[in-house]
């Protein structure tokens, strides 16, 4: 596809990347088509599909109406509420400077719930062609939202939800159309993955720009050639083609654009591949060979390299070809013979890495237990997200293929890397699971014997869970829940005695509701159980859920194919940056000494004494079947069915100052906590000398830890365990400590009794910032002295909401009715409070 002359664009900044890049989006109807281009299917919502979205949006919200107008806005509001319970506190602390910024922290809350929900709304009913019933009154509140960062706050919040609902959707929609076609394969007018095929725009005719876009353009391509249009590369980067382009067909200097169809023009939100039968979908466009012209690369750099620094002034515009160019390129390319691309994967090479990737135990019947629940392309998707991890290395056909599991996918390329190599292609996970889904119909992703068992084996891994549960238990706990013939004689016989009455649905709902009540007193009481990584709410849905193993896969494979593999130098990079040297504060050491001043021999005896003689098993991608081991000699690297890998001493070291020049041995977190080790004494105790009282949350790494006495104070109330950290300047102190992920609710459990101060490390900034919650006490009397202030003090007197006498005052109807202030109603915790 060609971008029409005087096409605007959308400039987007992509970061990416170590140097910042812009990235240029069209819109569809802005862009022609030549003999080859492939058809882009966008879903469309229609009468025929309303039924089925309605159940959906019913099944996965709990909201069920006669009009979507109004399904849609009770769907906003509600993850309007919940979004705003998750970040009201991030957002009430960026509110400075803004019109919201003289508002209480309950009003901030309703205006900005108001603002996503209408925005919301709007924006679901738009992208499913329905007419929206706003008016411009009811969108007052997002113009309170006027400084960038509040407005990236309500935007992240917008899109997050709409893109939440629109999936859901588009899902929907999707199989609805497939179904269709199944029943009615003589209809013409369907593409083959079942979306409608989109009319393409007049070639002669540049296309109108489309109603109600909300956007700032970037300027267009020029009505007239450039008076020097580039064609060859310049220092600042190589001529760029902004339409679609797939990573593989070019190569990208680093990495970050690859070259995705924008959402809208993907009909199951999957990313395209480069060859049309990569994973199975419907939609995929064809593979481009390479020739002609080629204008590779549609990001530009922001910040020129040092070869440009020549004083020139740079056009962005100059490197958009002409019209007549890109038409000229695309002929070009499609005239030359069909040549396989060196990053290009065949399906038996796809197919080999989902079949025996993972890492994973027994991944194949996991995956098949779970795929046998008919779950959501979504909740399949995101199965595999968490079955796959680390990498693999492959032998296909005489080919080294490496692939690395990340956030976005499976990164493939040939070769022994992948994880951070540019020119790898990203198999994102809806396409692994659609593929996955596919080859178990056909019987070629697992073999007979592992279909047969998955479901015993899915029987079983509950049953271990049930069992590891039940060992949680404390007395308290213990006789109270279950049936103690459960748990009677050894390991092995209990496990295999659940596992059998997990096979009998009438016993197993008994263990699931057995279970949902000790999740529920769980919520109540934390003292039921001694340790608390257990998740007996999540226990219980999977219980259930072994209900739902009723689609049947069959195959005729008695054993899959025997496949080469070795370990990747991904997965020996990560052995260094996971583990150390397996000793306490490892990593940190060896980072300190090795970025000193110190002699190579000097590094290599520091390391050979910092390992010592030793091991461990887990050590590649954390798989069962591998192994390190260290000595005198070096490093030994071991993974079943894969070669051994040995390096010396001095390989060792090479690969680690590799890893520290290119900033991959620490993560954020431990930059974070090496930060916070070396500041303590500056940072924590200047705080903890301004909150003698308080219980001070000092931010180390991906924690939070209290220190002396708060850590004493803390333990009782939250359960946790005191231990010992060595702080420079300041010695051996008690520690307690909390994982950033639960600093919220760790908080208001110590503001029970106790102010509590936050020191936190700003991650954009390198900054320290402290904050203080006062204790639910404190608050209400500051409450009460602010009112007092306003109002007068006499005969006024604060008391909780929800007490029994005064229950109907809580309700804000009562407070409108009855002419109360607004301002005299205030939440403290989540316990609503009255001024009377």
């Amino acid at each position: 596809r060609y971008i029409r002359r005087g096409t605007k664009g959308i400039a987007l900044i992509d970061n990416d990347s170590d140097v910042p890049k812009l990235k240029y989006v069209y819109d569809l109807a802005d862009t022609g088509t030549r003999q080859n281009s492939r058809p882009v299917n966008l879903w469309q919502m229609g009468q025929e599909h309303m039924d089925s979205v309605f159940y959906t949006l019913d099944q996965n919200y709990g909201v069920t109406d006669l009009s979507l107008n109004n399904i849609f806005e009770e769907i906003a509001a509600n993850l309007a509420d919940e979004f705003w319970d998750n970040h009201n506190r991030d957002i009430i602390g960026i509110v400075d400077d803004s019109f919201l910024e003289e508002y209480t922290d309950d009003t901030i809350g309703v205006r900005f719930r108001e603002a996503v929900k209408v925005s919301t709304t709007y924006t679901l009913l738009s992208r499913c062609g329905m007419e929206s019933p706003f008016t411009h009154e009811d969108f007052l509140p997002v113009f309170e939202f006027n400084t960038p960062d509040t407005i990236a706050a309500l935007g992240t919040a917008i899109s997050q939800i709409s893109e939440q609902v629109l999936r859901d959707i588009e899902i929907t929609i999707k199989i609805y159309e497939k179904e269709r076609v199944q029943r009615d394969e003589e209809r013409t007018d369907l593409h083959q993955s079942g979306g409608i095929r989109l009319p393409e725009p007049d070639p002669a005719e540049p296309a109108a720009e489309v109603p109600g876009q909300v956007r700032q353009d970037a300027p267009g391509i020029p009505e007239e050639s450039p008076s020097d249009p580039v064609q060859q590369i310049d220092p600042v980067g190589e001529a760029a083609l902004p339409p679609d382009r797939n990573r593989l067909d070019s190569k990208q200097p680093d990495g970050t654009d690859d070259g995705r169809a924008a959402e809208s023009e993907r009909l199951d939100g999957a990313d395209e591949s480069t060859e049309s039968d990569v994973v199975g979908t419907d939609d995929e466009q064809p593979e481009i060979p390479g020739g002609g012209n080629d204008f590779d690369g549609a990001d530009l750099q922001l910040t020129p390299p040092e070869p440009f620094g020549r004083g020139n002034q740079l056009s962005l515009f100059d490197l958009i070809p002409t019209e007549a160019e890109q038409i000229e390129s695309i002929d070009k390319a499609e005239r030359v013979e069909h040549t396989p691309f060196a990053f290009s994967f065949s399906q038996e090479e796809i197919d080999t890495v989902l079949r025996f990737g993972s890492n994973a135990d027994d991944h194949r019947k996991r995956i098949v237990a779970e795929f046998m629940k008919q779950k959501s392309l979504d909740e399949n998707a995101e199965f595999l997200k968490g079955m796959y991890h680390g990498g693999n290395g492959f032998i296909v056909d005489n080919r080294d293929i490496c692939a690395w599991y990340a956030d976005d996918g499976i990164h493939m390329a040939q070769g022994r890397a992948a994880r951070y190599v540019h020119s790898a292609k990203v198999l994102d996970w809806e396409e692994a699971a659609e593929r996955v889904d596919q080859m178990l119909e056909d019987g070629t992703f697992a073999s007979n014997v592992e279909l047969a068992e998955a479901v015993s084996y899915a029987q079983r891994l509950l049953a271990i869970d049930i069992w590891n549960l039940h060992s949680y238990f404390s007395e308290s706990a213990h006789g109270k829940y279950y049936s103690t013939v459960m748990f009677d004689g050894t390991y092995p016989d209990s496990v295999e005695r659940i596992t059998e009455m997990l096979a009998d649905p009438f016993i197993r709902d008994v263990i699931a509701e057995e279970t949902v009540r000790l999740a529920t007193d769980y919520t109540q009481n934390r003292d039921l159980l001694r340790f608390h990584h257990a998740r007996p709410d999540h226990l219980a849905v999977r219980i259930r859920e072994l209900g739902d193993m009723t689609h049947e896969y069959a195959a005729e494979l008695t054993e899959l194919p025997a496949v080469q593999q070795f370990i990747s130098e991904d997965e020996i990079a990560e052995s260094f940056i996971r583990h150390g040297s397996g000793v306490y504060n490892g990593k940190h050491r060896i980072y300190d000494y090795l970025i000193g001043n110190h002699t190579d021999k000097e590094k290599i005896d520091f390391l050979k004494n910092e390992y010592g003689t030793g091991g461990h098993s887990h050590a590649l991608s954390g798989s069962t079947g591998s192994w390190e081991d260290h000595d005198s000699r070096g490093i030994r690297l071991k993974k079943s069915g894969c070669a051994d890998v040995e390096m010396s001493w001095t390989n060792v070291l090479k690969r680690l100052n590799d890893l520290i020049k290119k900033d991959r041995y620490l993560s954020q977190d431990e930059k974070n906590a090496r930060k916070a080790h070396y500041e303590a004494e500056k940072v924590y105790t200047s705080v903890k000398a301004e909150h003698l009282d308080d219980i001070v949350l000092y931010q180390f790494g991906s924690a939070y830890e209290m220190y002396g006495e708060d850590a004493k104070k803390a333990s009782e109330l939250l359960n946790r365990y005191v231990f010992e950290r060595d702080l420079p300047g300041i010695g051996v102190v008690d520690m307690c400590n909390v994982d950033t992920k639960r600093l919220d609710e760790t908080v208001e459990k110590l503001r029970d009794r106790y102010d509590v101060t936050v020191i936190t490390l700003d991650r954009d900034s390198g900054e320290w910032r402290n904050y203080t919650m006062l204790s639910v006490d404190h608050e209400a009397e500051k409450a009460i002295d602010t009112y007092e202030a306003e109002f007068g003090a006499d005969g006024y007197r604060a008391f909780p909401g929800n007490a029994p006498e005064q229950e109907a005052l809580s309700d804000r109807t009562y407070a409108e009715e009855h002419l109360i202030p607004e301002e005299t109603m205030f939440t403290i915790g989540n316990k609503p409070y009255m001024v009377d």
